[in-house]
């Protein structure tokens, strides 16, 4: 999983998860995109983790994704906003693990010397 870091090119709504609260991202602020689902973009900031949408993806220099009608039978439903939570709070709870880990580690260690 690749994570890209851009400068945002305008103002943006974004939706806090997993809040979902919208604050607005400033222009120039700094944004690395940990996720693209359903069009739309997961993207962490020094104040935490949103969702752009793929409307607002000219912000972050790319193009929306063309949009599948709902009935047609080759059409995936994007991703719900539960469906990402979930899936961002496993990974952050993956990620903690295994920092706690390390700093068990590095005591560890410690201790030994």
């Amino acid at each position: 999983m690749s994570h890209e870091e851009v400068l945002l090119s305008r103002d943006v709504v974004a939706t806090l998860i997993p809040h979902g609260e919208e604050f607005t991202l400033g222009r120039g602020e700094k944004v690395t995109i940990t996720h693209r689902l359903g069009g739309n973009f997961t993207v962490m900031t020094l104040q935490g983790m949103y969702r752009i949408a793929a409307s607002d993806a000219d912000a972050l220099g790319e193009q929306a994704e063309a949009i599948k009608p709902q009935n047609s039978p080759n059409s995936s439903n994007p991703a719900g906003i539960e469906e990402i939570k979930a899936r961002q709070l496993k990974e952050l709870t993956i990620k903690l693990r295994m920092h706690v880990l390390k700093i068990e580690q590095i005591s560890t260690n410690l201790f030994l010397i």
